[in-house]
């Protein structure tokens, strides 16, 4: 595959990741506005305030460590697409769980605020994986190096 299907994966990993804050944002914002973060029994709230962005700006800080790693061989390139692949079923999954939390809400209590956070993040996790499983496609055999040694295409330097 070319560079333009690693320009692709990136985009949407990095659109992803946007939705993601915004989403975290959002949920920020009407936790502070509605007062559950600062009260003795909001516990969980701030548990989800914070572990929630914590764990989207790990995600993005694991995803850049990984562009950075160069495979050399035929295994460690599998090896590198199926860390890929899992990274893609797991967005997929908080996709999943996204969605089915929206599904489920009670439509009497919703608000517009409540509704684009969770869709924010729903949609946020599909690109990411979206963009995943498009860069493990994009590893590839490099023409610039000796028979037999495969590179990383997700490189940055490529």
């Amino acid at each position: 595959m070319d560079r333009n299907d690693v320009r692709v994966g990136r985009g949407f990993v990095v659109a992803g990741f946007v939705l993601l804050a915004l989403g975290t944002v959002i949920t920020m914002v009407r936790f502070i506005v509605d007062g559950y973060l600062f009260t003795a029994a909001s516990l969980s709230v701030a548990a989800e305030s914070i572990l929630l962005p914590l764990s989207t700006v790990m995600a993005a800080w694991a995803w850049w460590w990984l562009t950075q790693v160069t495979a050399v061989g035929p295994s460690q390139v599998r090896a590198m697409r199926r860390g890929l692949y899992g990274l893609s079923l797991q967005y997929l999954l908080t996709f999943t769980l996204f969605v089915a939390v929206v599904l489920s809400m009670n439509s009497s209590v919703v608000t517009v605020n409540y509704l684009v956070q969770w869709w924010s993040q729903a949609i946020g996790a599909l690109a990411i994986a979206v963009g995943f499983f498009t860069m493990s496609r994009s590893l590839r055999a490099s023409a610039e190096l000796e028979p037999g040694v495969v590179v990383a295409a997700t490189d940055p330097g490529d």
